[in-house]
Order: structure tokens, then C-alpha cells, then sequence
């Protein structure tokens, strides 16, 4: 799968200031809710939180933040923080692009689950059923289902690191990781136990490409960016601008 910086720990700590935003604005919430002077909540303790939590990314090293709190369907407060580029001096805009790294996972799950609702594809069927020619040096891999590949359970070695943490398009990858699960053993009975595991949302490309008709980020464009409104998110299928996007250090 097409994936562009990867950065894990900086997606956990992007996801600490998620967690103590959330847990400010609840309370803001709830006092609103138990009868406060006014029915709207106030949100300057979540607004402050997620202002030190930041700005504590940055002092551990972390290059750029942008962050929103938004109720409903109205912005409350929307601030960016560090440089998306070190070199130039630039900083975050509201359209500066951020890697997203495995949350890409859930992208590749719905456009799975997108097939299984149309009857196209089902969860608990081996994935040797769609794709014939998919092949493993260990006779257990007929038994990986589709659900197993989304659950990391497919047992699987884990991933080919091989051109997967990116700062440009990597053509050939998907084919890269099936030739080396072609000759590559599983570490485990399908099924046994949950791993996380990389190259089991790769293989998702293969099945979407064959059970679509269409490749895997056309079908990812048309049936969830599209629908969504999501014009500011875009696989590297090409060099993106200079400028539009935070570089990773």
C-alpha cells in the first residue's frame, strides 16, 4: 500500500494530545449539561490543555502541530505550532498536509468493509479464493482469511521494511511484499494470536485492485475521500509541492 511517513511515535504522541483535549472538553461538556449558567459549555481549560500539550511536542522534538477543537460542526479554536519546514522557516497552515502514517489502516479496512457490505467480498473466506495466485512458502497460508489480514492475525512474519518509510512515490511496493511473502514462512498458524502486522493491510491493495476492478487508490478516492470531502488528503502517487506538505525529520 501507498503509505508516506509512517512516523509511529510521533502518530502516539499526536494521539496523547487527542486524549487530553477529549478529556478537558468532556468535563466543559458535562457542567453544561448539569445545569450551568449558560447552555453552551466552555472550552478554555480544553483550549489550554491542548495549547501545553502541544507546545510540549515541540520541546521534545516533535517539527509541527496543528490542532482544532470542534463541536459539532463549528470550530471552537484552531492553532498551529513549530516549523513544517526547518529550512525554509515555514510554518503550519491550515492546509499543510501531515503523514498519517497507520491510521492508513482504517482507510484500507473500510474500503475492505465497503466490498463485504456489497456482497463482493466476505470476511471469514480464505483470501486464496480472490487471489489464486497469492503464495507462501508454508502450506498454512490457505487458511488466512480477509478478516485475518485486518485483525493481524494472518500470521504473517510481519513487515518489509524495504521502502516503506517514505519521502516520495515507491512504485512496485505491493509486488515487493507479495514476492517476499512467496517465499517466506508463517510464524504463526493463521488465526493463533494477533500481531501487528504491516504487510496484512499491503495485501488489502491486491484484493480491493481484483474484487474492484479499479486500483486500490481509485477505489479509494471515489468511494471514501470523495464522499467525505476529503480534498486535502492524497496518496504519493507523485512528488507533492514544495511547501504544502510538514516535512519529517
Amino acid at each position: 500500500m501507498v503509505r508516506a511517513y509512517p512516523i509511529h511515535e510521533a502518530m502516539a504522541k499526536a494521539s496523547e494530545i487527542l486524549r487530553r483535549v477529549i478529556a478537558a472538553a468532556s468535563v466543559a461538556f458535562l457542567l453544561a449539561s448539569c445545569g450551568s449558567k449558560s447552555s453552551q459549555p466552555t472550552y478554555d481549560a480544553a483550549i489550554q490543555e491542548g495549547q501545553t500539550a502541544a507546545q510540549e511536542l515541540i520541546t521534545q522534538g516533535a517539527s509541527a502541530v496543528a490542532i482544532a477543537l470542534v463541536d459539532d460542526k463549528r470550530i471552537i479554536w484552531s492553532q498551529r505550532f513549530g516549523l513544517a519546514d526547518r529550512d525554509t522557516g515555514q510554518m503550519p497552515t491550515d492546509s499543510t498536509m501531515f503523514g498519517t502514517g497507520s491510521v492508513s489502516k482504517m482507510i484500507a479496512t473500510i474500503a475492505v468493509m465497503k466490498l463485504v457490505d456489497r456482497g463482493v467480498v466476505d470476511l471469514d473466506t480464505p483470501l486464496v479464493t480472490y487471489l489464486p495466485a497469492f503464495r507462501m512458502a508454508d502450506a498454512g497460508y490457505k487458511k488466512i482469511t480477509v478478516r485475518m489480514l485486518l485483525n493481524h492475525s494472518s500470521g504473517f512474519p510481519g513487515s518489509d521494511d524495504r521502502n516503506m518509510i517514505i519521502r516520495s512515490p515507491a512504485p512496485g511496493y505491493l509486488d515487493q511484499v507479495l514476492q517476499t511473502l512467496s517465499i517466506s514462512r508463517l510464524k504463526a498458524p493463521p488465526g493463533y494470536m494477533s500481531v501487528y502486522c504491516n504487510d496484512g493491510f499491503t495485501v488489502t491493495e491486491a484484493l480491493v485492485e481484483t474484487m474492484s476492478g479499479k486500483s486500490y487508490v481509485q477505489f479509494v478516492q471515489d468511494e471514501i475521500l470523495t464522499p467525505l470531502g476529503m480534498a486535502n488528503t492524497h496518496y504519493t502517487l507523485s512528488p507533492f509541492p514544495a511547501g504544502s506538505y510538514a516535512k519529517a525529520y
